[in-house]
């Protein structure tokens, strides 16, 4: 009996403890327009699907947005490299909208303010960092044809 009682404890002790291998993410948003529609926070892990099948999707309503800038927080992280792809979703359908020629009508950034290539989006390499423990924070500048 007194054995049961120990292991649930140390159970307990386990349960309640702080988790040392998660951390917080800041991501700091600027030239974003103004007006209708949604931010959509795209999260990678892997370069496997990216940039078009991410690992978690975030949204950030636009009436959160002052003076085209906005911040976004992602608790409890697990540490570790991420890349990130970001839209301004002006029309909320969930996608990229691009006109004729193929160039984007519709906001779009990605971490280290990787630069598209041509017209092929950066790699998963251009656009990793990694998150620590604690606070990690990262500036995501909006780009717009």
């Amino acid at each position: 009996m007194s054995k049961t009682l120990l292991l649930l404890f140390i159970n307990c002790l386990f349960a309640f403890a702080p988790n040392n291998n998660q951390g917080e993410l800041t991501i700091n948003i600027s030239n974003i327009k103004e007006g209708t529609g949604k931010v959509l926070i795209s999260l990678y892990q892997h370069p496997d699907g990216f940039p078009y099948t991410p690992d978690k999707v975030f949204s950030l309503d636009k009436s959160e947005i002052s003076n085209n800038t906005a911040s976004f927080n992602i608790e409890k992280l697990e540490v570790g490299t991420y890349a990130i792809t970001l839209l301004d979703d002006e029309n909320n359908n969930g996608d990229m909208d691009y006109n004729f020629l193929g160039i984007p009508k519709e906001g779009y950034g990605f971490s280290n303010n990787a630069k598209a290539r041509g017209f092929s989006p950066p790699t998963f390499e251009d656009c990793t960092f990694v998150v620590k423990e604690g606070t990690s924070y990262i500036d995501i500048k909006v780009k717009y044809w």
